[in-house]
């Protein structure tokens, strides 16, 4: 394409950030064309499975309509796994059945693939099989991108980036924080089929319902990681992640982690006969708050993976976070444009939007979460099997009165950990929310 056929916005990326920006701006009337390396949007993309509304429905009230969602998510559920079993806790509630608070699953081939549509509805045009390798500048600033195809340079008065956890593009421009071993997940995820009934009667759902399972401790095998199993329609999605530092310490493959997992005996029930339908791997950024890229240079802005907008907190946010994201970079675009000022200045408030919002807030809340897990790994390992020890005696019923029950069993554990070491995790821990 040529210079005079110039966009106002290059988008990188057709997941939600991308999207997202693509859709707010096209329904401004911005010139907007989105560069999508996937054969569709969403035949790479990856994600465990609950998707929270709360951005989509501001841009889109509508949206559930006819948007594929799988299960609405009344359900949640946090298991500390030990080797041998699980110690959960959890809630139902009914004021989630329409997903306002709760989310929905959904799985991205399906979703993001509407999204898309939806997008170019509103007047943005995609190319899918498009990987972009470089910019074109002009007078020292970004003046397009070259794309691998005929025609392959595509002029825009700024880009935005949404191209992934891995964001080539924003390293060429210094404005990625390379993401070290301890910051980076590896997770893979299988999509199984099951009858609906099967799921309904497994894990004890009506019509619409849907559980989220999520697993800590030893989901991973004793490296820093966790599981998940998510209910759909006809299928439940199950995955595992861990750190790529801790997964290489302990040597495990994470297609092995995944299928010790489904073997697990708190896992098998929930999968049994189940066949699998899909298998993806997929990258996540887990730096935090003290990883986030540089959002704003000169006719260029970054959001979601990209930037490293997840929350791997006890929360699992990503999607909606991606999506905040794509909004407020889709916004400051549209004054830019008013403006006629694609400036770094001009672009900075996108910069104090996301320090506004929930996205930069609660990975703020949550910034020690990736050091403190890091440095504490017997969470994930000899806690577990401490407290599966301790709670499978005190609630055996033997015949030995249980003071007599308790005194031993703390005096066990306690050979095992100091009160010291229970405090000094406990801090740690708590440190983390502050």
């Amino acid at each position: 394409m040529g210079e005079e056929e110039k966009f106002d916005v290059i988008v990188v990326g057709g997941g939600p950030a991308g999207m997202t920006a693509a859709y707010v701006m096209a329904k401004a009337g911005l010139e907007v064309i989105v560069l999508e390396r996937g054969e569709f949007c969403g035949s790479k993309n990856v994600f465990g499975g609950i998707f929270f509304t709360n951005v989509l429905k501001e841009i889109m009230p509508d949206f559930l309509k006819d948007a594929p969602v799988e299960r609405v998510v009344t359900k949640r559920r946090w298991s500390l796994m030990t080797p041998g079993g699980e110690i959960s806790g959890g809630f139902k509630f009914n004021k989630y059945a329409d997903g306002s608070n709760s989310g929905y699953t959904v799985l991205r081939a399906k979703f993001d693939k509407w999204f898309a549509d939806k997008t170019e509805e509103a007047g943005a045009m995609i190319i899918t099989g498009a990987v972009v390798d470089d910019f074109i500048m002009k007078d020292g600033k970004i003046a397009g991108v070259k794309a691998r195809m005929d025609d392959g340079d595509i002029y825009g008065n700024m880009v935005i980036l949404a191209d992934g956890v891995n964001s080539l593009l924003a390293k060429k421009l210094n404005m990625h924080k390379e993401l070290q071993p301890e910051d980076t997940i590896v997770s893979v995820k299988e999509v199984l089929s099951l009858p609906e009934e099967k799921i309904a009667d497994r894990f004890n759902l009506n019509g619409e319902e849907g559980v989220a399972y999520e697993y800590f401790g030893y989901s991973a095998k004793g490296a820093v990681g966790s599981g998940f199993v998510y209910t759909n329609k006809d299928t439940i999605s199950v995955g595992i992640g861990g750190t790529i530092k801790s997964l290489t310490e302990h040597k495990l493959n994470p297609n092995d982690v995944l299928e010790a997992f489904k073997d697990h005996p708190a896992i098998a029930p929930l999968v049994r006969d189940a066949e699998q339908k899909e298998y993806s791997a997929h990258l996540i950024p887990d730096g935090g708050y003290n990883k986030i890229s540089s959002l704003a240079g000169d006719n260029v802005l970054v959001a979601g993976d990209a930037a490293g907008f997840v929350n791997a907190s006890l929360f699992h946010e990503g999607t909606n976070l991606a999506m905040e994201s794509g909004r407020l970079a889709g916004e400051t675009a549209i004054a830019a444009k008013e403006k006629n000022d694609y400036s770094k200045e001009s672009l900075s408030g996108y910069v104090k939007k996301m320090e506004n919002s929930f996205v930069i807030k609660d990975l703020k809340q949550f910034r020690k979460l990736a050091k403190t897990l890091e440095t504490n790994t017997k969470i994930f390992d000899k806690y577990p099997e401490i407290m599966e020890e301790f709670a499978a005696g005190m609630f055996t019923v033997d015949g030995e009165p249980k003071k007599a029950k308790q005194k031993r069993l703390i005096k066990n554990l306690l050979k095992k950990e100091s009160i010291f070491g229970f405090i000094k995790t406990a801090l740690a821990m708590r440190r983390v929310i502050l």
